[in-house]
């Protein structure tokens, strides 16, 4: 490359930064669907009004731009903890930590982390079918919902539970984390607070409590009777 080159190369991914950043604060404060392209370029002070679709296609593009930056860290973070479970004493808590810390480490991340798990959360609620079907490419729930080694070491380990049941659960698991991360994140900014409900250790710990007792709780005979009955099984 040539000199002239590697500038031009420099300041379109500086350009870039700025307008992931932009659109982190802009769709963690207002939401992605009420965002617009043309108001994360104003506020990423873009002359272009064309900026965003310049650079990265449109919205989903910006957005698949934003995940990519934070995403391989929580992986990376997580495939960790996924290869210490089946040393655990309790793989069901082995397991809520795996899901849990990695993304709760992104509250301490003053890159974007807050606002990466305010817009998780939102796409996690408006996502729920990528769940179940992951293998739509177009779906970025697959990025927020779905981890492959997690899934693979939850169907191996927790076996107590009817598959049907342990499915839903995690689905349930999943949806709490994040929605649990991103109310504590606003709650813990706001001085009316108590400060054991800020304590950001605290909120974890009971978090982790908590996904490990969705995993692990046994089914009532009421669940049972219903998936007997069930005609789909």
């Amino acid at each position: 490359m040539t000199e002239s080159t590697n500038k031009h190369a420099s300041r379109s991914e500086a350009t870039r930064q700025t307008i992931i950043r932009a659109a982190e604060q802009l769709f963690a404060q207002h939401g992605v669907a009420a965002t617009s392209v043309n108001t994360i370029s104003q506020a990423a002070q873009q002359k272009n009004k064309n900026a965003v679709q310049y650079h990265f296609g449109g919205k989903q593009g910006l957005l698949q731009a934003i995940f990519d930056k934070h995403s391989q860290q929580v992986a990376a973070k997580r495939a960790d903890f996924v290869a210490s479970v089946d040393s655990h004493e309790d793989p069901a808590r082995a397991i809520a930590e795996a899901l849990i810390l990695p993304l709760a480490a992104k509250l301490d991340d003053d890159d974007g982390g807050e606002a990466y798990i305010h817009i998780s959360a939102e796409l996690a609620a408006a996502n729920v079918l990528a769940f179940y079907h992951p293998e739509q490419p177009s779906s970025l729930g697959l990025q927020i919902n779905n981890d492959a080694s997690l899934s693979k070491m939850i169907a191996r380990r927790l076996t107590a539970l009817p598959p049907p049941v342990l499915e839903q659960r995690v689905q349930f698991a999943v949806s709490m984390v994040f929605h649990t991360l991103s109310d504590h994140a606003r709650l813990r900014n706001d001085k009316a607070t108590a400060a054991v409900l800020a304590d950001s250790g605290f909120m974890v710990a009971n978090l982790v409590d908590s996904i490990t007792a969705i995993l692990t709780t046994p089914v009532s005979e009421k669940t049972k009777a219903m998936l007997t009955a069930h005609p789909s099984l």
